[in-house]
């Protein structure tokens, strides 16, 4: 069987056991002789990537206002995976650079981030071991960065990301969903390592002890995106291509 169509069953087969509630059987899924995919995820792939692809698609757009929304900009917030810094053009400069830190794996990217926004303070950490404090922060965002962890390691970025944030604080998470890539696999241009649902990120956030308060969806249009979301969450004509979660430590 190959290795592809082994990693679709598996992810299969959590969304299963996620959607029954039986969580004490998914997080045995988790081992490392599970993972199949190979992870083109690096500094360099990654530098590479933000170079060619400098704007960001409308359905982005609109997610990163409304994550903007749902920070506080006057408690401290840890961006994991700050990219080019979409999201800090819309919190800069109401946010005070006393309250804010963001992060990634790039070396070039973060350069030029910080030479954009000289006055915040930006630096490389691994999602492996955060180099902060227990419970440092009060707010911490991960947006389109876990899918792109390989499933051995989820849990270890999400006990790190629970680790770093204080009680009662919020944890904004992204998602892409439903973007197919099991009929494209082993074409995976964006090396994502997993197939998200709803249903399976709410189990393994409850399982580190996240509790989700709200979950946004978002759609992929090109053109008249108010709108068409509108009718879309309200008739349901289409299925969602990003989710955002916000979440509370317990």
């Amino acid at each position: 069987m190959a290795t592809t169509t082994k990693h679709i069953i598996l992810e299969k087969l959590r969304n299963k056991l996620a959607i029954a509630g039986r969580l004490k059987e998914l997080s045995h899924l988790y081992s490392q002789k599970y993972t199949f995919l190979t992870d083109e995820n690096s500094p360099s792939f990654w530098d590479k990537r933000f170079h060619e692809f400098p704007i960001e698609h409308p359905m982005a757009r609109m997610r990163e206002r409304f994550v903007a929304e749902h920070v506080s900009k006057t408690q401290k917030l840890l961006h994991l995976g700050v990219g080019i810094g979409t999201l800090e053009q819309l919190l800069f400069p109401e946010m005070a650079p006393e309250n804010y830190l963001g992060t990634d794996i790039t070396a070039d990217t973060l350069k030029a981030i910080q030479k954009k926004f000289p006055n915040y303070s930006f630096r490389k950490a691994s999602l492996y071991a955060l180099p902060f404090a227990d419970s440092s922060y009060e707010q911490i965002a991960l947006l389109e960065v876990l899918e792109h962890i390989q499933p051995h390691f989820t849990f270890v970025v999400l006990s790190e990301i629970h680790r770093v944030l204080r009680k009662n604080g919020t944890f904004i998470v992204s998602i892409p969903v439903n973007e197919k890539l099991e009929y494209v696999l082993p074409h995976n241009p964006n090396s994502h390592q997993r197939l998200y649902t709803k249903e399976l990120l709410t189990s393994e956030l409850g399982i580190i002890g996240f509790k989700v308060m709200h979950v946004e969806p978002f759609y992929a249009f090109g053109t008249h995106y108010k709108i068409k979301q509108i009718l879309s969450n309200t008739f349901h004509i289409r299925k969602p291509n990003n989710l955002v979660f916000v979440c509370k430590k317990l």
